[in-house]
Formats: structure tokens, C-alpha cells, sequence
């Protein structure tokens, strides 16, 4: 890890501090000798995806609060050990374009010992716990893991914690449910608000579950087999400035979308969303590159929407289709090649 890392006399930068205190300053970075590193190591791959690379109990410096908890870098490491050969291109596109939800596999889990009595929340129950946690746009099922993830948070700590403090589903919710799940009866379960009813684990579970699909229902119609994660988990790509005026028909000149995608806040291919807003995407991987370092022309890349920033301009969203298609361009390394590929020329000439 290469960048330069603060050392303080006090604090450790996660709250302000009184700047005009020396108690507080910086005293130096972090040696580049004793950053975090690793050389070859005996697995013969590094995987990293914004997770902690160091235990903070076996690492004198501090590096932050606010890493990935770990199931995105996990399931890469999975999916690499479980290929018999070595990585290829195509094997890194898949790897880059994930959508398995590991955590979300863990959470659905305990649904398998709750009964249901409406036929239909069972049936959708059934089709849960026989879910491979794939968060693809077309799926029914990551749509209602949506829904249920987003009212077993509600239904589990809504009571007991001021809204600014409510949870938003991200991989440090994962696993405190994840935790909780195994202590069926933790006071965190218990809904303060019927002080004469004492709920468990399952309670929670059992109502969060049909709320879900209540509001599926209401959403995406009674059929749940037509329900579609894309329907509700959709990208707008807006122009920084102009594309948000306020004013709607200048909005619509500079912005595109929306657009449905895959993915959710814990898979390799992430787009983060809200559970306390809608269910929109509100970050994306804007950018994929493979390299190829033995043959620098067969690399690949992709961003999400285009070459130009003129909205009137072809190239303004012509990446877009592409993006969402997990599809990638070729990166042209030799010059013959990038000559001969029907490449626009840009001349600039000097003012008379």
C-alpha cells in the first residue's frame, strides 16, 4: 500500500479535532518500509476489494474505519480457487461483472424454520431459501431480498435508534445481522414499542418477511414470478452541474437514464443503495480495465457512459448499452492497429 499515511500525536482523524492543539498534529506518515505489503504470496494471487489488508490488532498504525467488511474480496478468492486453470481474460471479466450475494445468502438462511400462513409469502419462501444469491436485473428473487432486507433492518433496530442513526444496509449491517441471527433472543429483536409483547429472532424474521412481499405486491404486481430487480434498482447518469438545475427540460438534454442494473451493496460488481430511500443505484464500478501484461493489446476496458461531454456528441452515451451488457472495447495498444480501426481524428489548427 504505496500512499502516504498520517501518524498523529492525538486522535486518529475520524472526528474533528481543535487544530490549533499540538496534541493533535501530525508527527509524520506511516515508513514506506513498514506499509502493509506482500510478495509473492504462497496462494500465488493477491485479491483486494476495498477490505481490510492488515488486522488492526496485529498492526501498530492506523488505517481507517471504513472498509469493505469483506465478502466482496472473499467471493473473488472463490471464484478464482474454484477455476481448475489459469485466469484468463474471460475469467477476469467474470470475476469483475459478480452479482452473487454472499452476505444475503446468510441472512436468508433462517427463513427455512419460519412458517407462513398466506400460501403465496410461503411459496415466495420457498423460492428464497433455493435462491443462488445472484443479484442479476431480471431476477425475482433479488428483488424480494431487497424488500426483505430492508424491513428486517427496519423491524430489528428502527425502535431503539433515533433515525439519523438508522442503519442503511450496507456490509457492516450484514454482519451485525448476521451476528444477531445467532442470538435469538437478543434484546436488539425485541420491538420496545409493545412494551406487553416480548418479539425473538423469528418474530422479526416472520413479519419483516411479509411486509416484504407485501410491498412487492404493491410495487411489482401479484405475479412473483414477473418481478424484476431492474424494475426498482435503476441507474440516472447526471451531468455534475447541469443535469441538476432543477430545471426539468435542461435536466433531460444532459442526463441519461434511468437505466435498470444488477448488482446491490455487497457483490463484486457493486451499486450501492439506500434501504432507508428507494432501491436506485447510487454508486456504480464507472470504470473496468483488464491488462494483459504479456500481451498489452488484448487488454479490455469499459466506463459507464461515454467518450465526450458534449450531450449533443454520439460518443456522449454510446458506452452506456455496453456497460450494462458487462461488454468491454478492445484497448488498442499497437499503432497499426489503433490506425486501421476507423478511429475519429481530432485536429486541432492554430487561429488566424
Amino acid at each position: 500500500m504505496p500512499g502516504k499515511v498520517p501518524v498523529r500525536a492525538g486522535g486518529d482523524g475520524t472526528l474533528p479535532v481543535p487544530g490549533w492543539d499540538d496534541n493533535y498534529i501530525w508527527t509524520g506518515f506511516i515508513p514506506f518500509e513498514k506499509l502493509p505489503m506482500v510478495f509473492n504470496p504462497t496462494q500465488g494471487f493477491i485479491v483486494t476489494a476495498n477490505n481490510p489488508q492488515v488486522r488492526a490488532q496485529d498492526y501498530p498504525y492506523f488505517l481507517g474505519l471504513d472498509q469493505d467488511r469483506g465478502q466482496r474480496a472473499e467471493r473473488i478468492t472463490e471464484m478464482i480457487q474454484n477455476n481448475p486453470d489459469k485466469i484468463s481474460i474471460d475469467d477476469m471479466v467474470a470475476i469483475q461483472t459478480d452479482n452473487q450475494e454472499l452476505g444475503g445468502l446468510e441472512i436468508i438462511s433462517n427463513l427455512s424454520n419460519i412458517t407462513f400462513d398466506k400460501p403465496e409469502v410461503a411459496a415466495a419462501r420457498d423460492r428464497m431459501i433455493n435462491w443462488d444469491g445472484e443479484m442479476y436485473l431480471d431476477r425475482p428473487e433479488a428483488a424480494l431480498f431487497a424488500f426483505y432486507w430492508s424491513h428486517l433492518l427496519a423491524g430489528t433496530f428502527h425502535d431503539q435508534l433515533p433515525l439519523d442513526l438508522y442503519p442503511y444496509g450496507n456490509h457492516f449491517d450484514l454482519d451485525i445481522i448476521t451476528s444477531l441471527e445467532a442470538k435469538p433472543n437478543d434484546l436488539w429483536w425485541d420491538d420496545i414499542t409493545t412494551p406487553d409483547i416480548k418479539e425473538n429472532r423469528d418474530v422479526i424474521i416472520k413479519k419483516a418477511f411479509e411486509q416484504a412481499y407485501a410491498e412487492g405486491v404493491a410495487k411489482l404486481g401479484t405475479d412473483f414470478g414477473k418481478w424484476r430487480w431492474g424494475d426498482i434498482h435503476q441507474i440516472t447518469f447526471r451531468n455534475a452541474t447541469l443535469g441538476k438545475s432543477g430545471i426539468g427540460f435542461i435536466e433531460n438534454i444532459f442526463n441519461r437514464g434511468p437505466f435498470p442494473v444488477n448488482g446491490s451493496e455487497t457483490v463484486v460488481q457493486k451499486t450501492c443503495w439506500n434501504v432507508n430511500e428507494d432501491y436506485s443505484a447510487k454508486c456504480i464500478p464507472a470504470l473496468r480495465q483488464i491488462l494483459d501484461l504479456g500481451n498489452l493489446g488484448s487488454s479490455r476496458m469499459i466506463h459507464s457512459v461515454g467518450q465526450s461531454g458534449h450531450p449533443m456528441h454520439p460518443h456522449y452515451d454510446d458506452f452506456i448499452i455496453l456497460w450494462r451488457n458487462f461488454q468491454y472495447h478492445p484497448s488498442n495498444w499497437e499503432r497499426l492497429v489503433v490506425e486501421t480501426s476507423n478511429p475519429d481524428t481530432l485536429v486541432l489548427l492554430p487561429g488566424k
